[in-house]
């Protein structure tokens, strides 16, 4: 058991050694924002408030760092092992500054379109309660890397064996959505999360489907039939 532990911990972490130097930066901001955030107040600061986004209070920042901010010390590691894995997979594929583009994007107009969210339904029902709920979470952009994935691979298992090798790589996304909708549902996570997961999807979607150079041809998006927002959804549902 031990032995295993080890060979597995120094796999990780020479999986982690090949990761370039801004990805790693990026893994650092989850412990340090975590440990920020038993600071008296600077969950105020670090996490995403609907309310306080617009003047006087204008805490635009945070709509950087709570992509970063977990609560909880297992979604810390959890995160860093997808940055990680993620960053491998798509930083040889697409260069260090689209990888850190899309991230930016993915990341950040995801916080946005939450907050936004919650503000029309605030409009709506007139509850001053959804102004004040505090959204954060990397799982947004997790969803955006699984998108960025299924573009470049498409038709491939998603997980070795004994895993179902009808999953496929194009499942993950709404998949991940799905889970995240049915822990909001038992209160174990925030909905915030799903909506952040859904959103993330959407948005990476939109920018590599139209607008995203290409390197080859020169153009802008991707127009396949492959990539086509259906194939999201198992053969039955399309």
């Amino acid at each position: 058991m031990q032995a295993r532990f080890r060979a597995g911990l120094l796999g990780a972490l020479q999986q982690f050694g090949k990761v370039s130097v801004v990805p790693k930066l990026l893994c650092s901001l989850f412990p340090l924002l975590y440990l920020i955030g038993y600071i008296p107040g600077a969950e105020d600061n670090l996490l995403v408030t609907p309310g306080f986004l617009a003047p006087p209070h204008a805490k635009l920042w945070t709509i950087l760092t709570a992509v970063f901010y977990e609560n909880s010390i297992i979604l810390v590691f959890l995160d860093i092992v997808a940055l990680v894995g993620f960053s491998l997979l798509l930083e040889p594929l697409w260069g260090l500054k689209r990888y850190l583009i899309f991230s930016c994007l993915v990341g950040c107009v995801s916080m946005v379109s939450v907050a936004t969210v919650c503000f029309l339904v605030y409009v709506c029902s007139g509850s001053i309660q959804i102004l004040f709920l505090k959204i954060h979470g990397f799982i947004g952009l997790v969803c955006g890397y699984l998108v960025a994935v299924k573009q470049a691979h498409p038709d491939s298992v998603a997980f070795p064996p004994p895993a179902p090798p009808t999953l496929r790589v194009k499942h993950l996304p709404l998949l991940v959505t799905f889970i995240a909708l049915l822990l909001a549902i038992f209160k174990l996570v925030s909905f915030t999360h799903s909506l952040l997961s859904f959103n993330g999807i959407v948005i990476a979607w939109i920018y590599l489907r139209f607008y995203e150079k290409q390197d080859s041809s020169g153009t802008r998006g991707d127009f396949s039939e492959s990539f086509s927002f259906a194939t999201f959804f198992p053969e039955i549902l399309q």
